[in-house]
């Protein structure tokens, strides 16, 4: 029969009715020669007409789906295989495939005898099957059946599918009632992808669950939700005096491919035998990772330090591609280091600003006229400036001697969008005989912002600058007040950091701006980054210690680093 059967297979596509014919004559002479010429076809099995004919005959004859599980000669992937094809010609077949098995069991699944390994192994497979094929929601009543399987290892497969379909929480916690431990850590396992502050809640209280494995999933499902707080867990967990526990830590450091844990991995393949081969692995998922991420797109990662306040260090971090601010960065995928060692206790805050921004810049000079290169440094950065965003300049004499008379008001030069000093369209910037003071200047910023939400004051502080008068930091209280205004004073250096008045740092700190400085070459790179911030950005706090810190990001969309001094 090898070579007919051969014959009509291969030649099938060429001509379906003749060659079906011949196949099924075949299939009537002798079944079971059939089914054993079929056996080399379907572990090879594509994705043709020929042998898809020959699957189908199979299937429609009963004799496919016993050898299918019973059969030893199939691996795990030819059997994955062909059931896959096989849903592809039927969109019932993992119904059939499920209802055909309990049906040789019986009606009830407790009825099966435990003992019998042959039959256990058709269940397991059968589980095995269904979980490659789909969550289908239609398998949940009849595959319910088999959570009262006296197998254990059956109870607890079935248990993972149920969960993956159901995606409910009460579900999973009539699961951790269970006594078998397998059941409690495959119903974990099943909600890692489903978020909800309930779900949450009970993977919190699943951390003191006596099984490793309970234990382990949760820290999983936690750290992929951007949970911080586990990485100093996952850390402790491998220090546990209890080897299970120890191991199943380097198999979850291994599962999250987060490069934070290399040092620690590298200590536990000094452990025993049985946390050093998890360890081992664990390496090499954490190197596959490396080479995956790397070789994506990379980021810039920008940002500046706060004034340490309530023994907290406070970073205000942008993370941006190609001058787009990127959102949705979860607090797991930043890492951070302090001299070197990692920071295991932090927390992330993500900031946007959705609504169009006012940006208000108090530029210095010295006599009547503007410092135009100045004027012009604004403008590289306004090409990341969102159409919406509005714009105002003014300037300010630094050597100006405040009046105790009224001044008449200064213009005050605005626009939309991007700033663009050459083109026909821009406006003209204000005509003035003498500079104002700072606070003058102030004073027609504020009243041309009135209508602003939330605006944006940018200082631009010259070098040996003496510093602004009280009454110039009394308006900007009153602004930052009443406005709900932001102040970022920015110190112009010609090389070495240039210290800010500490009053004006309290202003800014204050009312949510930052202090910085920037040589006038670099100036515009620095404002790119601190609009882009504007947009959106992430607040990160770490207890307050000495050193220079650095914060890396380490997603799918990218890695980009920052070290801060």
């Amino acid at each position: 029969m090898e070579a007919p059967f051969t014959a009509a297979v291969s030649k099938f596509a060429h001509n379906p009715e003749v060659n079906g014919k011949a196949l099924r004559e075949l299939l009537n002479t002798d079944p079971e020669e059939f089914f054993r010429n079929a056996v080399p076809l379907l572990k090879r099995l594509q994705d043709e007409p020929g042998p898809t004919y020959v699957l189908v005959l199979l299937l429609s004859r009963g004799l496919l789906l016993g050898p299918l599980l019973r059969d030893e000669s199939f691996a795990p992937a030819e059997r994955t295989a062909i059931a896959r094809q096989l849903s592809k010609v039927d969109r019932q077949f993992a119904i059939r495939l499920l209802e055909g098995v309990l049906a040789d069991s019986g009606s009830d699944p407790s009825e099966v005898n435990a003992t019998d390994r042959a039959a256990v192994n058709v269940r397991l497979r059968l589980l095995d099957l269904l979980q490659a094929l789909s969550d289908d929601s239609r398998l949940l009543p009849i595959l319910k059946r088999l959570l009262s399987d006296p197998d254990a290892r059956v109870r607890s497969k079935a248990a993972l599918l149920v969960g993956r379909s159901k995606h409910n929480t009460r579900w999973v916690e009539e699961c951790l009632s269970e006594e078998d431990s397998r059941v409690r850590a495959n119903a974990v396992e099943s909600i890692w992808d489903v978020d909800s502050e309930p779900i949450r809640e009970l993977l919190w209280n699943v951390l003191s669950d006596p099984d490793n494995r309970c234990v382990g999933n949760a820290l999983i499902a936690l750290y992929r939700r951007g949970e911080a707080a586990v990485i100093e867990l996952i850390l402790l967990m491998a220090k546990d005096e209890r080897a299970l526990f120890r191991s199943t830590a380097a198999w979850v450091m291994g599962r999250t491919g987060d490069p934070r844990f290399h040092p620690t991995l590298v200590n536990l393949i000094r452990d025993a035998a049985q946390v050093r081969t998890t360890a081992f692995r664990a390496l090499g998922s954490l190197n596959q990772a490396k080479s995956r991420l790397t070789g994506g797109p990379a980021l810039r990662v920008s940002g500046w330090r706060y004034q340490c306040v309530q023994e907290q260090d406070e970073i205000q971090v942008t993370v941006a591609r190609e001058a787009e601010s990127i959102s949705g960065i979860r607090p797991t995928e930043f890492i951070l280091y302090r001299d070197g060692a990692v920071v295991a206790n932090y927390e992330v805050t993500e900031i946007a600003h959705p609504d169009p921004l006012l940006l208000t810049f108090l530029v210095p000079c010295r006599g009547a006229e503007p410092d135009s290169r100045l004027i012009q440094l604004l403008e590289a950065p306004s090409v990341s400036r969102r159409t919406t965003d509005r714009w105002l300049i003014t300037s300010y004499d630094v050597n100006y001697v405040e009046a105790p008379s009224e001044q008449p008001a200064p213009p005050v030069w605005s626009g939309n969008g991007p700033l663009n000093l050459r083109a026909p369209e821009a406006p003209a910037p204000p005509l003035r005989e003498q500079l104002p003071g700072p606070v003058q200047c102030l004073q027609a910023a504020i009243r041309a912002a009135q209508s602003a939400k939330a605006p944006q004051f940018f200082l631009l502080v010259p070098p040996n600058a003496s510093g602004f008068s009280p009454g110039f930091l009394t308006e900007a209280g009153h602004a930052a007040s009443a406005l709900k205004a932001s102040f970022h004073a920015i110190s112009l250096t010609a090389g070495a950091e240039a210290p800010i008045d500490s009053a004006v740092r309290s202003l800014c700190r204050n009312s949510g701006g930052a202090c910085l400085s920037s040589t006038p070459e670099l100036l515009p790179q620095l404002l790119t980054d601190l609009f882009a911030g504007l947009i959106g950005s992430y607040r990160i706090r770490v207890p307050a210690a000495p050193g220079p810190l650095t914060v890396q990001v380490w997603s799918e969309r990218g890695c980009g680093s920052l070290q801060l001094n």
